[in-house]
């Protein structure tokens, strides 16, 4: 039996603020950080955090004008799967953007630090979007992390 902790829409389970996860099932608890900034089509946009966060949305990312928070969570472990066997350990911070169902028409640049040693030996960091519409919600992104902890890639 499947249980969803948010808002059933149709056949999907919407995540509330703060919710993420299978059935959204997870809480992230108050973020560490929020950051926001008005973004215009016209012009290039930097977001910057602490501790070597920053965001950076080329002209033309956006249609119009329009504010976008990045709101930071230090989480210790993601449940990745309907079933309790499924883990992925992050090495750096979630990071959740506002409103939700952004979609940007360009791509766009996230620099966010991790700790490389929270990598075990033997394995790469990767990058994963979190997609509330999808079966498998946590979908691993083409790109990999970096020495510099920048990926860049379709959000």
């Amino acid at each position: 039996q499947y249980t969803c902790y948010g808002v059933v829409s149709g056949e999907f389970c919407v995540c509330m603020s703060g919710q993420f996860g299978p059935g959204c099932s997870q809480t992230l608890g108050a973020p560490a950080e929020t950051q926001t900034a008005t973004v215009s089509s016209d012009k290039e946009t930097k977001i910057q955090g602490s501790g070597g966060l920053s965001v950076v949305l080329p002209a033309g990312a956006v249609a119009g004008s329009q504010s976008i928070s990045v709101s930071v969570y230090n989480v210790s472990d993601l449940n990745v799967s309907q079933g309790a066997t499924e883990r992925l350990v992050p090495a750096g911070p979630v990071l959740i953007f506002s409103p939700a169902g952004l979609k940007f028409n360009k791509y766009i640049t996230i620099s966010s630090p991790y700790d490389p040693s929270l990598i075990p030996a033997g394995l790469e960091g990767y990058l994963f979007y979190y997609n509330a519409m999808a079966a498998d919600p946590w979908e691993r992104q083409g790109t990999t992390a970096k020495p510099t902890a920048t990926s860049s890639g379709p959000a």
